[in-house]
């Protein structure tokens, strides 16, 4: 019902139905669904102020990049550093490990969006660092592809190999590395190709692994 209202321009129903939801992730893509409608009906200051009522830090770090992604994409680079500046202390206030990270990554890509590499890097190094810390295995199993596939969006595609080639499970591992040469190839990046196997090192675990296979 939220899509629905977004896209017949109803904005505050589609918030209130949004707000309904449950589920964290599912009501997280419907609210950044509905700033998305209203931002590309060019009204980007409804969609602010919506994005600013947010409590949940989780929903709020999503509202506001995708907000200031938007805002970048309108050619508003100087509203949208204000956004990015609180998308990051919200960001750094989530207490769920998994959750923490994705949202350094969201705003990471921000930063890059904004030609702000030295902290678009600082915010990568830090999901890196962070990754061990979400405890269960599965999960965390997740969260290093999301990692790769988040560096490989802004560019970073020697880092991405290094995360994708410490992956153990063969298909995700496979599956990440099609998202780095298709990414790759949609920037004209070719020569990178050469280091897609042989060693690398292992960011998961400090060791050197296999290129292209799981660790040992």
């Amino acid at each position: 019902m939220a899509r629905t209202a977004a896209e017949s321009g109803d904005h505050d129903r589609a918030v209130d139905y949004a707000s309904r939801i449950n589920k964290d992730t599912l009501r997280t893509g419907v609210v950044c669904h509905v700033l998305k409608v209203s931002c590309k009906a060019g009204d980007h200051g409804q969609a602010v102020r919506t994005a600013l009522l947010i409590s949940d830090p989780i929903v709020r770090t999503a509202a506001l990049t995708t907000v200031t992604d938007a805002l970048i994409t309108a050619g508003r680079p100087e509203e949208a550093v204000a956004l990015r500046d609180d998308a990051e202390s919200t960001a750094t206030t989530i207490t769920d490990p998994g959750q923490h990270v994705h949202a350094l990554l969201k705003v990471a890509l921000t930063c890059s969006g904004l030609r702000d590499r030295d902290r678009a890097d600082r915010l990568f190094d830090r999901a890196v660092t962070d990754v061990p810390t979400v405890v269960d295995p599965g999960e965390r199993d997740l969260v290093w592809p999301a990692v790769a596939r988040a560096l490989a969006a802004a560019g970073l595609y020697d880092r991405g190999i290094d995360v994708a080639s410490g992956l153990t499970d063969p298909g995700r591992r496979s599956r990440v590395f099609a998202r780095l040469g298709t990414a790759a190839a949609t920037a004209g990046i070719t020569t990178g190709r050469r280091n897609w196997c042989g060693p690398r090192s292992d960011p998961h675990t400090s060791s050197p692994t296999p290129g292209c296979g799981a660790r040992p």
